[in-house]
């Protein structure tokens, strides 16, 4: 039941906070007066943040006897623009924390970049051994710490389109970027955005190519949403009509699906292999475990229920405080604080079995009952009513053609269920059933 688990940092600052953006995300132009940082010093700032994530990392992993015996296998840092702090200080966590990694030696690290924060020279003076790295690019020195995987925030090649989304970056400077990583990493993701202010068909088109020129092992290509807490939610850009939008995302997935041979594992992640999906990703999907450390950061975690006489598990999900300020000023003695601003147990049945729902359903591949049941730690779960009435809606969504049930040995109990490409198109729909 206890597998390895994944780590997320959250590294919240950014240059400037794009218009479409609802993650917990502040620019740091912005944010440093707000903090009296008396020289207004981004590396003085980069520093307490580093210490505080260890200090949360020790205070909730290191010193949880519940949990500090499983190993992490994959790290992800996202923001935020993470590739605004320096080398140097993501080196000074990574180091901190490598005796807890997983021993396969196939840990999976990424970091989140955005082209327009790429900086070959960045807070290095100070650094005791910065002659060893002058002469090296921002990637050479991002591989030697041990990134593994760059998700690179492009979003689009087209300048019009970069200048509607608010972005800092131009196309010149996502290609240079991009010429750049692939030098240094053979593990890469992409990321593009669809149906964007201003955009047609052969815009799209033109993207996907462009992306495609670097031969990605990984892209991740998603709808532009408009949402409420944001300058858009506020003041909407013109979008494209929806059926346009229908033929943007069914051609980009044509592309690459029949014509590059990707390999469409999740709604908006493409593979080129297996090898090259997301891993940190696939944890989430799979309703896996992990432990979210950074300003605003989330948590799943699961415990072994030692109140429970049904030996079930129990899952926890815990919040950090959002404001970065909370997060930095709360108390440094990690005896006093664990920086979590909330924390709860999971408790219906009815809500594990959506949750894993919401999560295991988007990816190409089925489930089966006996892994929701363990998944979801619920170990008399067949003889509960809640797996009646998960029975029941599966019949419902059956009959809508959003999934395919397969009964093997003719046992309810034991039953193989895939969603089709109609329900992927209908996620949320098919996921209604269950509310």
């Amino acid at each position: 039941m206890f597998e390895n688990l994944s780590l997320y940092v959250h590294l919240p600052f950014c240059i400037k906070k794009c218009p479409y953006c609802d993650f917990n995300s502040h620019s740091l132009q912005n944010f440093l007066p707000l903090f009296n940082n008396k020289n207004n010093n981004n590396d003085e700032l980069q520093q307490l943040y580093i210490k505080n994530l260890l200090n949360d990392f020790e205070q909730n992993f290191v010193r949880n006897e519940r949990l500090n015996f499983r190993k992490i296998n994959t790290i992800f840092f996202g923001g935020g623009t993470p590739n605004i702090f320096s080398t140097r200080n993501i080196e000074i966590f990574l180091n901190s924390i490598q005796k807890y990694f997983a021993n396969d030696g196939n840990i999976e690290i990424t970091l989140e970049c955005n082209p327009g924060a790429v900086d070959n020279d960045k807070n290095y003076k100070n650094y005791k051994n910065y002659k060893n790295y002058k002469n090296n690019s921002i990637f050479k020195q991002w591989k030697s710490i041990g990134i593994n995987r760059i998700s690179l925030g492009v979003q689009s090649f087209n300048d019009l389109q970069l200048q509607q989304l608010g972005r800092i970056h131009n196309a010149k400077d996502a290609i240079y970027t991009l010429e750049n990583i692939v030098k240094y990493f053979d593990n890469f993701n992409i990321d593009l955005m669809l149906a964007l202010p201003l955009q047609n068909l052969q815009n799209a088109i033109s993207d996907i190519k462009t992306a495609l020129s670097f031969n990605p092992p990984h892209l991740s290509c998603y709808r532009l949403t408009i949402e409420k807490n944001t300058y858009f939610g506020k003041y909407p850009p013109p979008l494209p009509n929806e059926d346009l939008c229908i033929d943007i995302e069914n051609s980009i997935k044509q592309i690459l699906v029949n014509d590059f041979k990707y390999n469409n594992y999740e709604i908006s992640a493409y593979s080129l292999k297996d090898n090259w999906q997301c891993k940190h990703n696939l944890n989430y999907w799979k309703f896996g475990d992990y432990l979210g450390i950074g300003a605003g950061a989330h948590s799943k975690l699961t415990f072994t229920d030692n109140n429970n006489y049904n030996n079930n598990y129990i899952i926890q999900r815990e919040v950090r405080y959002k404001n970065p300020k909370k997060y930095l000023t709360t108390n440094d003695n990690v005896n006093d604080n664990d920086y979590i601003e909330n924390r709860y147990t999971i408790t219906e049945i009815d809500d594990l079995i959506l949750e894993f729902l919401m999560n295991y359903c988007r990816l190409n591949i089925a489930f089966s009952t006996s892994e929701m049941q363990q998944k979801i730690g619920i170990k008399n779960l067949f003889a509960t009513q809640s797996y009646q009435k998960f029975l029941q809606n599966l019949n419902i969504a059956n009959n809508k053609n959003f999934i395919t049930i397969h009964n093997i040995n003719n046992d309810k109990n034991n039953l193989k269920i895939q969603m089709t490409n109609h329900g992927r198109l209908f996620l949320n729909q098919f996921l209604n059933i269950f509310v």
